[in-house]
């Protein structure tokens, strides 16, 4: 992100080559935010940035760091001092205190690097006072001699100085990613295509599928699984897949010394109606609430689920076990703190979570209790209930009549949703939907979120699948660059517009400062391909909110 460019102007995000960019002229003080959806991989990233710095990798600006420090920070609830928990990850005989490294990494003599993984899952365990100490480190109040790295989900971004701040996103896979990861992590040594060429088609025969796979984690469930087994499976919703991935966890766990064969995780999930009953409502109240609740600890959930269940989803995968450190003061001790390990509980994946908490609704749809379902929807947004709405929306038909009169009273961006949620029904005929949201002109704005822009780029992709006629786009001050190797529009959200078959008029506008050389005849390229297009309009937009459609108008 250019800091110096206006909120909404593309132009503010640019495309990186490599994670080392992110570190280069790095300075002391320094404030880097690294954002990304659940499933993007970001404690992967500070993970790789880790082995970077330690084998002292050439290409890597992180080998001119003499101290890499990399710290979850829900290990960090309780902690009054961020040295005791640096303490923790030395060995114990190692004769250094708490005092010690507080002098050492404050001192100022050398280039200290401090990562703080998931900020999203500490502020969801911890209320965030003024002088929370992981505020006091954002806020620049401590640690100011230090490089400081923080990795969260969008929604959850944490309030940082502009002095000396740098701001990255994760985008996702797009196509030559996972056929990269397909060549490099499946097949690295393979001289034929064939695998890769089965996988890719049978993802992109699906724009849903082909849509969450931009998710690295469900790309690379999908692609592991299609490349060690014939999938005879058929994944037409993503609550299909997901269904299918959660079968695959059980079966492992009943046939953990038996070759996996597809064949046997048809038959049924191996789960327990009653016990997936109590973990579906335990995942759905802790979303019911005001913020989303990711961890448990572990002797709340022994209770609230019983040993029997509870261990049959820490044995499955679903379920992981994690241990936590807090620390306590024990007034005239030697040692500088007490420490308390306290095992948490969260599910392998949020969306896990969210699958679950789908199950709860639907189960709660069936037993005639709509009033208390839209309840607990109100005030919690699409972005933070999407996959809860889906998978709702594809286990049972009445929790999908509840979920579309839901999404009817959130106006236009509802409506666009609801398609979404139509096509998780088997069966469903959303044809007459996607024709009359079509009929007039769908902006795509650079605030709408991230979900939104997917939801009108899959209304596209769906209308012209079906030859439904796509009236009008209007791309508003959103258009980064086209990808003339796939035929698609760049958005600055770093989603793609792909070509379309059915498109009619295209309306671009850009600031009045851009020079359109660079791009104009890219997008005539791609023009050129949507068969169907008779308008092309190219606009400059002179104020932010009120555009004057003079400049360039292309006709057929």
């Amino acid at each position: 992100m250019d800091n110096t460019k206006l909120k909404d102007d593309p132009r503010r995000w640019s495309a990186i080559t490599s994670r080392h960019e992110i570190f280069m002229e790095l300075t002391c003080e320094e404030k880097i935010t690294i954002e990304g959806e659940p499933g993007f991989g970001k404690s992967i990233l500070l993970l790789q940035c880790a082995q970077d710095w330690y084998t002292s990798t050439a290409d890597s600006p992180l080998k001119d760091v003499h101290i890499f420090i990399l710290l979850r920070l829900r290990d960090l609830k309780g902690a009054s001092d961020i040295f005791d928990a640096i303490r923790m990850l030395l060995p114990d005989d190692l004769p250094l205190t708490s005092k010690d490294i507080k002098v050492i990494v404050s001192s100022g003599h050398w280039k200290v690097l401090i990562a703080l993984d998931s900020y999203d899952e500490y502020s969801a365990m911890t209320a965030l006072a003024e002088d929370d100490l992981v505020n006091r480190i954002i806020q620049g109040r401590i640690l100011t001699a230090c490089i400081i790295v923080i990795t969260t989900r969008p929604s959850c971004l944490p309030k940082l100085q502009i002095l000396h701040s740098k701001h990255f996103k994760l985008g996702g896979f797009d196509t030559g990613m996972q056929e990269k990861y397909i060549e490099k992590a499946i097949f690295p040594s393979a001289t034929t295509h064939e695998v890769k060429d089965t996988i890719m088609s049978k993802l992109q025969s699906n724009a849903i599928l082909s849509d969450i796979c931009q998710v690295p984690f469900f790309f690379v469930t999908f692609a592991h699984m299609t490349s060690l087994q014939n999938l005879e499976q058929e994944l037409h919703s993503v609550t299909s897949y997901f269904s299918f991935i959660l079968a695959c966890f059980f079966s492992h766990l009943e046939n953990k010394d038996v070759p996996f064969i597809a064949r046997t995780v048809q038959k049924a999930s191996n789960e327990d109606p009653a016990q997936r009953l109590k973990i579906a409502k335990l995942a759905f109240e802790a979303f019911s609430g005001k913020d989303p609740k990711l961890v448990w600890m572990r002797s709340h959930l022994l209770e609230s689920l019983g040993p029997s269940c509870y261990n049959r989803y820490i044995e499955a995968g679903i379920l992981l076990e994690e241990q936590h450190t807090s620390f306590e003061i024990v007034p005239g001790s030697q040692a500088d703190n007490k420490v308390i390990v306290t095992t948490y509980v969260r599910f392998f994946h949020q969306t896990f979570q969210e699958y679950y908490a789908a199950y709860h609704v639907a189960h709660l749809a069936e037993n005639q209790e709509a009033i208390h379902v839209k309840k607990a929807f109100t005030g919690l947004g699409l972005d933070k209930l999407q996959y809860v709405l889906r998978f709702a929306s594809g286990l049972r038909p009445t929790a999908a009549r509840i979920v579309q009169d839901y999404l009817k009273t959130l106006g236009e961006d509802g409506r666009i949703f609801s398609v979404l949620c139509l096509l998780e029904q088997r069966g469903s005929d959303v044809s007459h939907t996607v024709q009359r949201l079509c009929e007039k002109c769908i902006n795509i704005l650079p605030w709408d979120s991230n979900l939104l822009q997917r939801s009108k780029i899959q209304l596209f992709q769906m209308a012209s699948e079906r030859k439904i006629p796509i009236v009008s786009v209007l791309l508003t001050d959103s258009v980064q660059s086209v990808d003339l190797n796939e035929y698609s529009i760049c958005l600055s959200s770093g989603l793609k517009l792909p070509r379309l078959d059915t498109l009619q008029e295209l309306k671009i506008s850009f600031y009045l400062s851009t020079d359109l050389r660079p791009v104009a005849r890219d997008i005539l390229e791609y023009s050129g391909r949507c068969t169907a297009l008779k308008m092309l309009k190219l606009v400059i937009s002179y104020y932010h909110l009120l555009y004057s459609y003079m400049g360039i108008m292309l006709t057929e």
